[in-house]
């Protein structure tokens, strides 16, 4: 039987993206701080597009146009839910061609990521958890993107929406659209190392598929995916991280 690295209580987490968009045109490089319409933490480090890695600042040199990015000075109590995770940790980017991203990150344990996954609903959706979803999308809303400036709204705004007498059910399907147009950003600790890339591929899987991390989880019908690990420790001989990437999401 394979190593449990993982126990109920280990903490996980999953930075949500929401992609936004702006209309009217955006000179970054002088949109001041004090203007953005919510406070920063100031002791965070804040960036501009000349932070990136040397190719980065190659191939978007914008002096400090490109993007902006702002760490929100916001209460834990932000958002409030009726679930057993919580959300931290509010970020603004803001880049130069039109394009947003307002993110939070979602804490919670192995032994609750059943409720994530109803919460977010990837694939297919059904109602458990519709209730929740439609009051995240509101609630980020209300309090961060209505109280931004400049004016951002959701990139996916045509819904689409079915014909409905009930207007409940129209907000339901614009929040699992908003939910499922989201990248993310997944996270897991363990209190031990790992001996081989092997050992790590699955736990990273489980973390991008929302299942318990210690699970013997497969699907075959998955191809958009790859792993990358960290480089073998010269002293123990064990790896100390891993990945699974998709085109939505990295874990």
């Amino acid at each position: 039987m394979p190593t449990q690295h993982f126990t109920a209580d280990s903490p996980r987490g999953m930075f949500i993206i929401l992609p936004l968009k702006y209309d009217q045109p955006l000179d970054l490089a002088h949109l001041k701080s004090d203007r953005l319409g919510l406070p920063i933490i100031q002791n965070s480090p804040q960036f501009y597009s000349t932070d990136f890695i040397q190719l980065m600042n190659h191939k978007c040199a914008e002096n400090e146009g490109f993007v902006r990015r702002w760490v929100l000075d916001l209460p834990a109590d932000t958002i409030v839910l009726d679930a057993p995770f919580t959300f931290s940790d509010f970020q603004v980017f803001i880049f130069n061609n039109g394009i947003a991203f307002v993110t939070a990150f979602l804490q919670y344990t192995n032994a609750d990521v059943h409720a994530v996954y109803e919460f977010l609903q990837p694939g297919y959706t059904k109602k458990v958890g519709a209730t929740l979803r439609e009051a995240f999308i509101e609630q980020i809303e209300v309090k961060l993107i209505n109280k931004l400036h400049p004016h951002l709204t959701w990139f996916t705004d045509d819904y689409r929406c079915p014909e409905t007498d009930d207007g409940s059910a129209l907000t339901s399907y614009r929040s699992d659209l908003i939910t499922k147009d989201a990248y993310r950003l997944n996270v897991a600790f363990a209190d031990q190392r790992f001996s081989s890339p092997e050992a790590i591929q699955q736990p990273t899987y489980n973390l991008h598929r929302m299942v318990d991390l210690n699970r013997d989880f497969t699907d075959t019908s998955e191809h958009d995916l790859a792993y990358v690990t960290g480089a073998k420790d010269v002293d123990d001989e064990q790896y100390g991280w891993g990945c699974a990437i998709t085109s939505q999401e990295a874990s």
